[in-house]
């Protein structure tokens, strides 16, 4: 055998290369995604540990620490909101503020709520939705996630269906009449487009906790904790 017919040997066939290539391309791009989605799942495993292993500092039964009774709210209700709205056809104050989802909260569908509050109770539930977003960021470095808003301002008229069909929280005497009253969900929370993250939503729940009983201690809101409905019902202080 010669020399150039060795060398010819030890080449691939140009007719060969095309699918050698192709299937080399595949290889590498299959490797590639394991390795990217395997890291993905090493990460959300690393942070369900740090959810479950984090430190928090408010250990208690919310029932005990948020029972600001409805007196006591209806009280500060009437006092700084308005007049209560008969039905949905009457047009709100100029005083009430329409609220949105937005970064830091998210509504519900709102079968029997309208969605505006009082400036005042507007601002609040910003505050508390801008502080569960840093906690959640300070401690996990999760961005995205955001407590649901499930009820806002009822006028008579929501009030009376939700009675009919059963609802023992929905008082004659109800603080959502007065656009300073509305309820988070603590079971789930929203994530916003592409967030994968994995967190727990009794950690969550308890980050939420957090947040509310500061500004609770600053004095700028009332919160109770409902368990039938899974919600804080919080209204604004003056």
């Amino acid at each position: 055998m010669t020399t150039n017919q060795r060398r010819r040997r030890r080449h691939l066939n140009p007719k060969l290369r095309p699918y050698v290539y192709g299937i080399l391309v595949i290889l590498i791009v299959f490797i590639s995604y394991g390795v990217v989605k395997r890291k993905a799942i090493e990460a959300d495993l690393e942070m369900l540990q740090l959810a479950k292993t984090a430190t928090i500092h408010y250990q208690y039964k919310y029932s005990r620490i948020f029972r600001d009774l409805n007196d006591v709210q209806l009280e500060a209700a009437k006092t700084i909101g308005i007049e209560p709205l008969v039905t949905r056809d009457q047009k709100p104050s100029r005083r009430m503020k329409l609220i949105e989802s937005c970064q830091y909260y998210k509504l519900d569908p709102l079968t029997h709520s309208i969605p505006y509050l009082i400036p005042e109770a507007a601002d609040l539930l910003e505050d508390i939705g801008r502080d569960f977003a840093d906690s959640l960021q300070r401690r996990f470095g999760i961005e995205g996630v955001c407590p649901f808003v499930t009820s806002v301002t009822r006028t008579e008229e929501d009030v009376n269906k939700l009675r009919r069909s059963g609802n023992v929280n929905a008082s004659k005497n109800s603080c959502h009449f007065y656009g300073t009253t509305f309820d988070l969900a603590y079971m789930r929370f929203y994530k916003h487009t592409g967030i994968t993250a994995t967190i727990e939503s009794a950690m969550m729940k308890q980050m939420l906790a957090e947040v509310l009983k500061n500004l609770r201690d600053q004095g700028r809101c009332y919160v109770k904790y409902e368990y039938k409905q899974a919600c804080f019902h919080v209204t604004v202080r003056e």
